[in-house]
C-alpha cells in the first residue's frame, strides 16, 4: 500500500495493526504500534494518538487487552479451535473445489493475527478434496437462497456421467420446481422442493 493521509483515522489503522500483529499471546507496547503504522500504512504519529485511537477502540467496545506489557486485539471473529474445525470442514468437503478452498482458507485466515496465522498454516489439506465440485458452487447455492427467499421457482437439468466419463444432461426438459429449503448431508448439497 502507498503512503497515504490519515489524520483523524488512527483508530482504524490502529486496529488494524493490532489485529495482524498481536493476540492474546502477544501484547505490543506502543513504539511497535507507531512502527507497523509506518511500515505497513506510510503514517508517522506520536505516542499521544495511539493512546487515544486505542481509547477510541475501546468506546466503540472493541475488545483490548490492555496492561503494562501492551496492548493486544483480544476478542475474534473465530477462536484458533473453531477456525481449524471450519477450514478442515471447508478442505474435506467434496463440493468445494481446491481452489474455492484456499480462498476460503486466505479469507478466514485474515482475521487472525500474524502469530496465529502460522500456527494454522500447517494444516492438513485433503488430497482428493474437489473431486465433485462445481466451479459454480457457491453461485448456485446463493442462486437457490435467493429464490427460497424470494418464493420464486428454478430450472435445471439432470445430469450423469456416460460409459467415457463425460457429464451429459439426462434426456428430458428441464425440471422446474419451488425450491423449500437446501441443506448439507452426508458431504453433499441436498434440496427440498415442491415440484409443479
Amino acid at each position: 500500500m502507498g503512503k497515504v493521509n490519515y489524520k483523524n483515522q488512527y483508530a482504524l489503522l490502529v486496529y488494524l495493526v493490532l489485529r495482524d500483529h498481536s493476540d492474546a499471546g502477544h501484547l505490543i507496547e506502543q513504539p511497535e504500534i507507531l512502527a507497523h503504522l509506518s511500515t505497513d500504512y506510510g503514517v508517522e504519529t506520536q505516542r499521544r494518538s495511539i493512546s487515544r485511537a486505542l481509547d477510541v477502540l475501546e468506546a466503540l467496545d472493541f475488545d483490548l487487552i490492555r496492561n503494562r506489557k501492551g496492548v493486544a486485539l483480544g476478542g475474534r471473529v473465530f477462536d484458533e479451535g473453531q477456525l481449524e474445525y471450519v477450514l478442515d470442514a471447508v478442505y474435506s468437503s467434496p463440493s468445494i473445489s481446491p481452489a474455492d478452498a484456499d480462498k476460503i482458507f486466505s479469507r478466514l485466515t485474515k482475521t487472525l493475527s500474524v502469530e496465529e496465522r502460522k500456527r494454522l498454516a500447517g494444516i492438513e489439506k485433503e488430497e482428493e478434496r474437489g473431486k465433485l465440485a462445481s466451479p459454480h458452487i457457491f453461485y448456485e447455492i446463493g442462486t437457490i437462497a435467493g429464490a427460497i427467499e424470494r418464493n420464486s421457482l428454478i430450472e435445471f437439468t439432470y445430469n450423469a456421467y456416460d460409459e467415457k466419463g463425460k457429464l451429459s444432461p439426462l434426456e428430458g426438459n428441464p425440471r422446474r420446481v419451488l425450491p423449500l429449503k437446501s441443506f448439507f448431508r452426508d458431504g453433499r448439497y441436498c434440496l427440498l422442493a415442491g415440484t409443479l
